[in-house]
């Protein structure tokens, strides 16, 4: 099942860390690494990329930074750098990308807490600065 409008909250951490998942490439690719001097575009892979490079070239712009450890509890649109969390925009996000993202995660350790959510939940997620319940 695939769902129009989904993001994922993911740690900052882990979006620099996990692999990107195969899924991922297979429906939105293939992504390349930028072109370097005379070199050609070097084509990304769970091998050689991570979800952080992937979602950035295929979706730059759609990543939004938020920082549930600041001074006033919750800021929404925090810089990067000392942010605790990200809110990706994926369009169509299938349950074979979310496993994959989920295993890869389990693989190498990381305990994910990544949490889906849809429109109306992250609209509630920025203003209140509190995850939906389960």
């Amino acid at each position: 099942m695939a769902f129009a409008n989904t993001y994922l909250r993911i740690s900052t951490a882990n979006y620099e860390a996990i692999p990107v998942p195969q899924a991922f490439l297979d429906k939105r690719g293939p992504i390349y690494f930028p072109a370097v001097g005379e070199d050609d575009p070097i084509e990304m892979t769970p091998l050689n990329a991570g979800i952080k490079e992937a979602y950035e070239a295929k979706y730059p712009n759609m990543r939004l930074s938020v920082n549930e450890a600041s001074e006033d509890g919750f800021e929404w649109g925090a810089a990067y750098e000392g942010s605790t969390h990200q809110i990706l925009t994926l369009p169509n996000l299938s349950q074979k990308e979310i496993k994959e993202v989920l295993a890869a995660a389990d693989a190498l350790g990381f305990d994910l807490e990544p949490v889906i959510l849809a429109h109306d939940e992250v609209r509630a997620y920025k203003t209140t600065g509190s995850l939906p319940a389960a």
